[in-house]
């Protein structure tokens, strides 16, 4: 007598695996996003220290990356005074301003010409959560703000749905702080 699998036992056993796959790889893609993520806030925090000692010294924040004392290992982007840059439209103030690295991009972002404020902004500038990142803004020498989470309100620059980077993937709550253009959230 030969014994073998009937054809419902082989379905049976897909249909499992299909579950698990399921249950399974949206885990898996929060955890590699989280992973990414670790190296972007790293990055705003370095780089928004380097900007409180400049502050420090010289009365106002660098409106470009070569004025500060940190070693980034991104490629420089040119940048316009009052321009903007980046897909996802920041406003710089200076012409070293912006850096990118694989599939993200890093501005001192200013609107204001007298460089009494600055945001040090990251944003993913491709695939799936475009337009979405983190940032510090500085707005005194002694007020280092805590790092948030941004996401583009423009629906055809930032096009997964509100929350669905800084609340699914960082666990950040949602703040209104009446900015026209950035959801910023909390993180924990």
């Amino acid at each position: 007598m030969k014994k073998a699998f009937t054809l419902i036992e082989l379905l049976v056993v897909v249909l499992i695996i299909g579950i698990l796959a399921a249950i399974a790889l949206p885990q898996y893609e929060k955890a590699v996003w989280k992973t990414r993520n670790t190296e972007l806030k790293q990055l705003v925090r370095s780089i928004a220290q380097a900007e409180q000692v400049y502050f420090l010294a010289n009365g106002k924040y660098a409106a470009n990356f070569n004025e500060l004392d940190i070693d980034l290992p991104l490629t420089p982007v040119a940048t316009t005074k009052g321009g903007s840059t980046g897909a996802c439209l920041t406003t710089t103030q200076g012409t070293d301003s912006a850096r990118v690295g694989k599939d993200f991009y890093i501005a001192l972002n200013s609107t204001a010409s007298d460089l009494s404020r600055m945001a040090i902004v990251s944003y993913y500038n491709t695939g799936k959560y475009k337009c979405s990142g983190f940032g510090i803004s500085l707005n005194s020498p002694n007020s280092l703000e805590k790092l948030h989470c941004r996401e583009q309100k423009e629906s055809s620059l930032y096009t997964a749905g509100n929350g669905a980077f800084c609340e699914k993937v960082e666990q950040g709550t949602y703040v209104n702080t009446g900015n026209e253009y950035w959801r910023n959230y909390q993180l924990p």
